[in-house]
């Protein structure tokens, strides 16, 4: 069984505090043993430390955060006692007192509500959600991270930003949710980067490789370049916490990407000297520093990759050595993790088993199954633990609801008391109005008996003068209705006779239009014939000649004038709006000239018909067509002919 796989997820989700103090708790110490420093100025740092000190510290830890309530029940700020709360609850967390730390963070909760500061709100509703994770309850702890998220992007605060990503990555990685994993391991390492927090950027790089690093395994195709991305992510880690020891708060920062660069080297690497050495490296780094933070499961991880890698390479006998290292950590234990054990124990009783040594692998078996029953054994007392703290959380929802209904009931009771001591006054008020009514009523019954007489009277006169109002109103009535009926009869009588005109004026205005197009096409004819009778007169051939062809020239003339009123009529067929669209295709760009030739091809003439009407050869034609396809932006495989007629 590879246990230190297994031991590796939950040292993921449950990263502990370096035991010794570095800079970041000495800096902390420094102010709040600082006698200038005030009183709520050193609330927050006692916080912090008591969140930090407390895995290797309980007793101190606790003094820390009962002097950061003290301090912060002095001040009307709710803020500050927000961060005494996150932190004794944190302490309670670490030590499994589930009551105590459920009843400290719902107080955390209660006085951040009280604050507007959106930092704080985020802080504690943080807590809140890494509480519910580490009780397995993913999904009430992903509803509490997004809401601190929400809060901490109204402030500015990269770095708790940075942390919410990493504790929304470590759940989507729990649920195996690749896309979600990965997504949110890069936006923590965008707010870490802006944060410039060391810690933040380890952490973010860590949680990048194993995001990575599932999504490799998840790939049928195992991709080459996802393995790099996750060797180089690790490595990332290792280099940032190398460079900034001093500043950094746990050491499983470096510790984990070590174990996981040496379990990938022993995975998905083949067995080599290469491999041995470098996954020796990194088994190595994470052993010394786990050995500098006395973690012994990290020590017996270490020791379980090296053990696998020598196994892989054949060297049982060095594989053994190395479990029995590991199992040499937990002697004189009085509380080992018999779940670590149960695992060293269950692979000896197979190294043994290989070489043929049933004795010995009976005893580790025997082993094995004392240690994992154990770790039942443990697992059904927690799992008791967490029905009692639940049992517990709703008999306390249970009572603080009755409290509620009771609150109510008194604020109600109150104020009905309030309404009858009310309701009396004004009756008391009523009766001695009532009495100086009644002394006045027989003084007074006379002049009412005459006001009544003339109330009467006047309504009756009033009723009167209504009906004649609603009857000249009505008439009214029905004369706007019948003046509005002839003002609308009107009205649409002259839009008809406006219509009715203006289509004549359109019709006229295109009749004109055609008829100019082609009298101007007469006209020019007219005008190259003339040209050629002046050329042919000051030609100085014999007379003979010249009466001849000029006689040729007026029949032509004549047979051309019988076309151009053929044409003239089939122009006037062209509706005008096919000349439009021509100019818009074209941009404008096409001349009378072109708009005639496009006339006649609209008209189905061939080139030899409009070289006759326009007395011109049919070369010139073909070239006035390649000039107008031009112009219309026509390819060359494209017709114009057809495209021309298309625009009608």
């Amino acid at each position: 069984m590879r246990f230190f796989l297994i031991l590796l997820t939950v040292v993921l989700l449950r990263a502990l505090p370096l035991a010794a103090q570095n800079r970041y708790t000495d800096s902390l110490y420094t102010i709040v043993d600082s006698k200038d420093a005030a009183g709520r100025d050193k609330i927050v740092p006692l916080s912090l430390l008591a969140h930090t000190v407390r895995y290797y510290d309980t007793t101190e830890a606790f003094r820390l955060a009962a002097r950061a309530l003290t301090l912060a029940s002095a001040e009307s700020d709710a803020r500050y006692k927000v961060y005494a709360y996150v932190a004794r609850a944190s302490i309670y967390l670490k030590l499994r007192d589930v009551p105590q730390n459920v009843r400290d963070a719902d107080s955390s909760l209660y006085f951040a509500g009280r604050t507007t500061d959106v930092r704080t709100k985020a802080w504690a509703w943080y807590n809140k959600g890494r509480d519910l994770n580490m009780d397995n309850h993913e999904k009430e702890a992903l509803a509490a991270f997004l809401k601190a998220l929400e809060f901490v992007k109204k402030g500015n605060d990269p770095a708790l930003q940075a942390s919410i990503y990493y504790a929304i990555y470590t759940i989507f990685s729990t649920w195996e949710d690749i896309e979600k994993e990965g997504h949110y391991a890069h936006l923590s390492l965008e707010a870490a980067l802006q944060s410039r927090d060391p810690n933040n950027i380890c952490e973010s790089w860590q949680a990048i490789g194993s995001a990575t690093h599932d999504k490799y395994l998840k790939s049928g195709a195992k991709d080459p370049s996802l393995l790099d991305s996750t060797m180089n992510a690790f490595r990332r880690a290792v280099a940032v916490y190398l460079q900034n020891e001093p500043y950094m708060r746990m050491v499983q920062l470096i510790t984990i990407p070590c174990i996981n660069l040496a379990d990938s080297y022993n995975r998905h690497y083949p067995a080599s000297a290469q491999t041995t050495d470098s996954l020796r490296k990194y088994a190595m780094l994470a052993f010394n520093y786990a050995t500098k933070d006395k973690d012994k499961r990290l020590q017996a991880s270490a020791y379980g990759l090296m053990n696998e890698d020598a196994k892989r390479s054949g060297n049982f006998q060095l594989a053994e050595t190395y479990l029995i290292q590991a199992l040499s950590l937990f002697a004189g234990d009085p509380m080992p993790d018999y779940y670590i054990r149960s695992s060293i124990y269950h692979d000896l009783s197979g190294l043994a088993e290989r070489r043929n040594d049933f004795a010995k692998a009976l005893q580790y078996h025997k082993l094995y199954l004392a240690d994992y029953k154990s770790v039942y054994d443990a697992e059904q007392s927690s799992a008791g633990k967490k029905l009692e703290a639940q049992y517990l959380a709703r008999e306390k929802e249970q009572e603080i609801r009755f409290l509620r209904e009771s609150e109510t009931f008194h604020r109600r009771q109150k104020y009905l008391y309030i309404a009858i001591a009310t309701a009396l006054l004004a009756g008391l008020l009523f009766m001695f109005r009532s009495y100086h009514f009644r002394l006045r009523y027989s003084l007074q019954r006379s002049q009412l008996l005459e006001l009544e007489k003339e109330e009467a009277r006047l309504l009756a006169k009033l009723k009167a003068e209504e009906n004649r109002t609603l009857e000249t109103g009505k008439r009214n009535a029905e004369l706007n209705a019948q003046l509005q009926k002839e003002q609308a009869k009107l009205k649409a009588e002259e839009a008809a006779r406006l219509q009715t005109e203006q289509t004549i004026i359109l019709a006229q205005n295109e009749i004109l239009q055609k008829e100019v197009m082609a009298g101007a096409l007469q006209v020019e004819q007219k005008n190259k014939m003339l040209q050629l009778l002046k050329e042919k007169l000051e030609d100085h051939r014999s007379p003979d000649i010249k009466r001849t062809e000029l006689n040729r020239l007026l029949h032509q003339q004549t047979r051309l004038d019988n076309d151009f009123e053929e044409l003239k009529t089939d122009i006037k067929d062209v509706h005008p709006g096919f000349y439009q669209r021509l100019q818009q295709k074209a941009g404008d760009k096409l001349t009378d000239l072109d708009l005639k030739y496009c006339a006649c091809i609209f008209l189905k003439r061939n080139t030899k018909e409009m070289a006759s009407i326009m007395g011109i050869e049919p070369k010139s034609i073909r070239m006035s067509k390649y000039r107008i396809k031009q112009k219309l932006g026509l390819g060359k495989d494209e017709d114009l002919d057809a495209f021309v007629r298309s625009m009608a």
